[in-house]
């Protein structure tokens, strides 16, 4: 709770701030054109019937200083003066719907865009109501004089004598003032709450974008009550939660020009059908101008969140606060010498049932005072979060620079102030298209990415490239806060800078590069090459910021040529894949075929070596066994001889017998072609044979 009252009184207090310069200027105006328009001469020229008394209802509607509680009662006195009906309903729309000092308000609050299309809203909206009015309901007999409910003075009467600057002063800054002060503070207090109690992705999240946010501003705006001044910071408020500006234009629009007061006189005035066309041309026109101007940021790649309230920013410190002691005490006599409007008393006698008391002058003023006090001892205390980087500043120069995260104290504003940068905060910017994600949370606004194809912006995204083509490149820079002192001080605008440099870096890179490189091989090295540039140019210029990528999201040909490029890429990722095909078949029959022929070399090599190796074994062995013949023949002969007969005499028909001579002799009979053949004796024993056995036997021993 605690953490909110501070955060609404901060946000409060800087709405205020930044509001009242604008609102004084715009009063001041406002007093110089009451000093020098003369009522009759707008009564001459709008009370009359026909289009260009339409035209210039609403064109003199824009600027004169009436607020919604005088616009009326003027309507009425120009109908009942001979205006035709669209004339009437014309100068009922664009006066309230915009004024100088909403217009001076929407320039300190808002940008330059939503400063010079309003008007020009107001202008097309009353024109359309007027135009419609006089065709559908023409004029048919003399306005009825004398109806009404309001007892308002009529211009002439109000602006009798007042011919002086000092009496326009004295209109603007009383009279004027005086009709719209509490709702005007109402108003920048509402957008303070709406500040501190909406998160930072409210109406993104619940709302989402598109035509749906202009519809509920639309269905807000037609009862309520609010003018055109005190509606500009609400709505400024809301493009800071992620309102998107045309539904922000619809609030402002339909918020000042409709109410159900004012509605209740219109009908008893001109008939229900006169009051359903006005009705209908404001909420019809107001959301195709709130399309149009959502169009009108989206061709423009142009961030809203990011340009909210940039005109303050240059003023100096002190002529704010100036501003600010001013308003507030002009709206403190303002209400002193008024009672509240009713719809206050209402709600004041609502608190006083619920809660027990009555908010007054004096209590207002108490708790102004302690919200002052208390603001004011808050600006010695600030708190450094995690990943930031706090700096102190004191009188304009810094005293203290890299403060780390925790609670700090210094000199109460405007002596020290306070300065805090998120430098582990990764920062984005998105080229090409645009997708908006607000981060307020301190103080910050990035974009963030939803979809490449999302709200294009082709003024960033086509190039030219090397070989004469346009190549359309949608891409996304992320970089962080390096030197929080460069950072600050030495760049006015460093999120503006990098998205130029990056725009300016990728132009030189497309400028050397033919398209088929970008749309194929070239993407990676660009990216790398752009972000090394980007960050050279950047460091030259002390942006104090690091880039981290480089990313083309989409890189493709312009859409009207987009499939036939599209289809040369194919093509060349066929031809890329049918060569790496091949390639790959190549290596592999290569390395099959070597590793057969390693494999043959290696199995003659170990035939070669195990025959040498065998030869050379059977040879040692054969000598070996040389070497023991030689020292005793008749084993070998022996031996050569039992294995010969072992292989012969199974094999051949034979008969054994007992020898004569010895016991132990045999003697073998063997048969050849049908007869018996000599006769082979085998000794035994190892005795040897005798002589007529080696004589007889005709094989060797």
């Amino acid at each position: 709770m605690v953490e909110f009252l501070v955060t609404f009184i901060r946000e409060t207090w800087s709405i205020f701030k930044v509001a009242s310069l604008f609102i004084l200027f715009g009063f001041a105006v406002a007093g110089i054109l009451n000093a020098f328009i003369s009522p009759a001469f707008v009564f001459r020229h709008l009370g009359r019937k026909g289009f260009k008394s339409i035209f210039l209802a609403s064109l003199f509607g824009i600027p004169l200083p009436l607020c919604s509680c005088s616009t009326l009662p003027t309507a009425l006195a120009l109908r009942r003066k001979g205006a035709g009906k669209g004339a009437t309903l014309s100068f009922l729309i664009s006066t309230p719907e915009t004024s100088v000092d909403s217009i001076a308000i929407t320039y300190g609050l808002m940008d330059v865009t939503m400063t010079v299309f309003r008007p020009f809203a107001a202008l097309i909206t009353a024109l359309t109501a007027g135009v419609a009015v006089e065709r559908l309901v023409p004029d048919k007999e003399e306005p009825v004089k004398g109806t009404g409910e309001s007892t308002a003075q009529s211009p002439q009467e109000e602006w009798e004598g007042r011919k002086s600057v000092k009496a326009g002063f004295r209109y603007a800054f009383v009279n004027l003032f005086d009709e719209i002060s509490y709702w005007l503070v109402f108003g920048l207090i509402l957008s303070g709450l709406l500040g501190a109690l909406l998160p930072p992705d409210f109406v993104t999240k619940y709302l989402g974008g598109g035509l749906l946010p202009m519809l509920l501003m639309l269905v807000i705006g037609i009862p309520l009550y609010i003018c055109a001044t005190a509606s500009t910071p609400i709505a400024a408020a809301l493009i800071l939660k992620g309102l998107n500006p045309g539904a922000a234009l619809v609030f402002l629009l339909v918020g000042p020009a409709t109410n159900i007061a004012s509605l209740g006189v219109l009908t008893k005035e001109f008939g229900k059908k006169v009051v359903a066309i006005y009705l209908a041309s404001i909420a019809l026109v107001s959301l195709i101008l709130g399309g149009f101007v959502n169009l009108i940021y989206a061709l423009g790649g142009v961030d809203p969140v990011t340009t909210m309230g940039k005109a303050a920013e240059v003023i100096p410190d002190f002529i704010e606060m100036a501003a600010l002691a001013g308003f507030l005490f002009l709206a403190y006599i303002s209400f002193k010498r008024q009672k509240p409007p009713k719809e206050f008393v209402v709600v004041n006698n609502l608190i006083e049932k619920l809660f027990g008391f009555r908010f007054n002058l004096k209590l207002a003023v108490k708790v102004v005072a302690a919200i002052l006090v208390v603001a004011f001892l808050s600006t010695m205390f600030f708190t450094v979060q995690p990943g930031e980087v706090g700096m102190v500043e004191r009188f304009g120069k810094v005293v203290t620079a890299e403060l780390p995260p925790g609670l700090h104290l210094k000199f109460p504003y405007p002596i020290d102030v306070s300065r805090k940068v998120a430098v582990d905060r990764v920062r984005t910017i998105n080229l090409g298209f645009r997708a908006v994600r607000v981060d307020t949370a301190r103080g910050e606004v990035t974009t963030g990415i939803a979809s490449p194809r999302g709200d294009r912006v082709e003024a960033e995204s086509f190039f030219i490239t090397g070989d004469e083509n346009i190549v359309d490149i949608n891409y996304v820079v992320h970089y962080r806060v390096k030197d929080p002192l460069d950072f600050l001080y030495k760049v006015y605008d460093c999120s503006t800078l990098v998205k130029d440099q990056a725009i300016s870096t990728l132009i030189d890179f497309v400028a050397e590069e033919p398209i088929d490189i970008l749309l194929t091989l070239g993407r990676a090295q660009t990216e790398i090459l752009a972000a090394e540039n980007l960050q050279s140019r950047l460091d030259g210029l002390r942006s104090g910021v690091e880039i981290l990528t480089f990313k083309l999201l989409d890189v493709h040909a312009p859409q009207h040529v987009h499939y036939a490029f599209r289809d040369v890429a194919s093509a060349t990722e066929d031809k890329s894949t049918k060569i790496n095909q091949g390639e790959i078949y190549y290596q592999e029959t290569v390395n099959l075929a070597r590793g057969d022929s390693a494999r043959l070399i290696e199995e003659a090599e170990a035939f070669k070596v195990r025959k040498v190796k065998v030869a050379t074994g059977e040879a040692e062995s054969f000598l070996a066994l040389n070497r023991e013949y030689l020292k005793a023949p008749w084993i070998t002969e022996r031996r050569l001889y039992l294995e010969t007969m072992e292989s012969v005499l199974p094999k051949v028909k034979k008969y054994i017998k007992p020898g004569r001579d010895t016991p132990g002799n045999l003697d073998l009979w063997i048969l050849e072609g049908g007869r018996l053949s000599d006769v082979v004796g085998s000794p035994s024993g190892g005795k040897k044979a005798s002589e007529k056995e080696k004589s007889r036997s005709s094989l060797p021993k």
